[in-house]
C-alpha cells in the first residue's frame, strides 16, 4: 500500500516539459467521459510525424493522451489554452511554434517485464464514431489485459468513473516484489 501511494506521488511529481505535435482531430473525436483503448494501426506518430510502431494501443481521457507499449505507458498532458504571445519559449532555428502545442509527457517503464506478454483487448466498442486515423469500430475497446507481464501476474487497464485505472492481478503464490517501474 505504501509502495502504491509513493508510486502515484512520484508519477505526478516527475512530469517534464516536452513539445510535440498533437493530432487534435484524433484527441477531440474521442469522448472524454469514457476511456477508450484504440489499437495502433499506424495512426500514432512522433513529433517528426514518423509512425510509432512501439505503441500498441492509445487513447485519451480528460485531455490526457496515453500510449500503451510492451514495456510501459506514456502519458501526455495537453495544455489547450497555451498562449504563444506570453510564452518564454524561444523557437529553435527561427521556426515558428504556431503549429505546436505544449505537452507535458511522463513515461512509466515497467522493469524486468515480459516484453512478449500477450495483450488482450476486452469489451469491443462498436458504437464509437468519428475516430480518426486508420481506426475502425473493430479496433476500439473498453479494457486491456497484459497476461503474465511478470510470472503469475497480469496487468489490467480499464476505466472507472471516467479515469484510466490499472490493477496488477496476482495468481496464488505470485511474487509481488517482481513488480517494478521507473518514471
Amino acid at each position: 500500500s505504501k509502495c502504491i501511494i509513493a508510486s502515484k506521488f512520484l508519477l505526478f511529481c516527475s512530469i517534464s516539459t516536452v513539445f510535440g505535435q498533437v493530432n487534435k482531430k484524433h484527441t477531440e473525436s474521442i469522448p472524454t467521459n469514457q476511456v477508450i483503448f484504440v489499437k495502433n494501426h499506424g495512426q500514432v506518430l512522433d513529433q517528426n510525424k514518423n509512425p510509432r510502431k512501439d505503441v500498441l494501443y492509445s487513447g485519451n481521457m480528460n485531455k490526457v493522451v496515453f500510449h500503451l507499449k510492451n514495456k510501459g505507458i506514456s502519458y501526455q498532458f495537453i495544455q489547450p489554452d497555451f498562449d504563444q504571445s506570453t510564452s518564454d519559449i524561444i523557437p529553435k532555428n527561427g521556426h515558428s511554434l504556431s503549429s505546436k502545442t505544449p505537452v507535458y509527457r511522463l513515461d512509466m517503464n515497467w522493469l524486468n517485464v515480459n516484453e512478449n506478454a500477450i495483450v488482450t483487448a476486452l469489451k469491443p466498442l462498436s458504437d464509437i464514431s468519428g475516430l480518426s486515423g486508420n481506426t475502425n469500430s473493430e479496433s476500439a475497446y473498453g479494457e486491456l489485459v497484459y497476461s503474465e507481464i511478470y510470472p503469475g501476474i497480469n496487468l489490467h487497464y480499464y476505466e472507472s468513473e471516467g479515469n484510466l485505472k490499472y490493477d496488477f492481478e496476482m495468481k496464488p503464490f505470485a511474487d509481488y516484489r517482481l513488480i517494478g517501474f521507473e518514471i
